[in-house]
């Protein structure tokens, strides 16, 4: 963090130009920094878990099918 309290004149232009660069490099562009971070892409560990949860409820769907037609 950065506080100035005095510029001197021969400074303000260059100042005033830093300030409009960081503008438009950081806070303009804060809404696509927003939107692209991560890729909503899961990571290798959140697959694996994903992948095994799926496949627990599948087996037990297919546990559940063989039980009903083993009612009827």
């Amino acid at each position: 963090m950065l506080a100035l309290t005095t510029v001197k004149a021969d400074d303000r232009a260059t100042l005033a130009q830093l300030g409009e660069v960081a503008k438009a490099n950081f806070n303009e562009r804060a809404a696509f920094f927003r939107k692209t971070w991560g890729g909503l892409a899961f990571g290798v560990k959140s697959q694996h878990r994903r992948n095994a949860r799926e496949k627990i409820a599948r087996d037990q769907a297919d546990a559940k099918k063989a039980m009903s037609k083993l009612e009827k």
